[in-house]
């Protein structure tokens, strides 16, 4: 979702801090699969908003780490707010905004191709700048990216078919990257 809140309460892949083992030991991050409350925020919310929110059920934050349809700064997203988040005990649901389908309005101007060739090297595109920008975050190997795909014409078989060869673009490629993908998205139509 480009700038509303997503609540939910659903077993999610997610990132959480785990500790090696002793009180010396140093936390090390995996991917992990969470259950619980989570929610977005179109910009990642400062630290000192995540302290205050660590009194209520929700411990699952969903940060939008780049992509061309991104639609907030995030000026507080760096690899040290990351650490500082995950020593604070929130897991994170790393989500990525790019090309949207074809046959949505113009209120959304990136868009993939009708190409289904096109498509799929898309897809891939977006999975390489996905992993770069996890990686560059210190996000682990192994960690789920989600592509936020809002809704489209699911009735326009050209769109479908596009829309389906990006993602296999995008699977294929982020699993190359050895980041596990997922899709994340809306039943709406835009």
């Amino acid at each position: 979702m480009r700038g509303g809140s997503l609540i939910v309460a659903a077993t999610v892949a997610a990132f959480l801090v785990a500790t090696t083992g002793g009180a010396a030991a140093t936390g090390q991050v995996r991917a992990q699969v969470f259950t619980g409350y989570g929610f977005d925020a179109c910009t990642a919310p400062s630290t000192n908003a995540l302290s205050a929110w660590s009194a209520s059920p929700y411990r699952a934050l969903g940060i939008y780490i780049g992509g061309v349809s991104r639609g907030c700064a995030q000026p507080n997203l760096t690899p040290g707010w990351v650490t500082t988040t995950l020593s604070m005990g929130w897991s994170l649901l790393p989500l990525y905004v790019g090309l949207q389908a074809p046959c949505v309005g113009p209120s959304r101007p990136n868009h993939i191709s009708t190409s289904p060739a096109t498509a799929a090297a898309q897809g891939r595109a977006a999975a390489d700048d996905a992993a770069s920008l996890a990686s560059g975050l210190g996000l682990p190997s192994g960690s789920p990216i989600y592509f936020d795909m809002e809704g489209y014409k699911s009735n326009d078989s050209a769109c479908t078919k596009a829309v389906q060869s990006f993602v296999t673009g995008w699977v294929t490629q982020l699993r190359t990257d050895a980041f596990v993908p997922g899709v994340y998205g809306s039943a709406s139509v835009m």
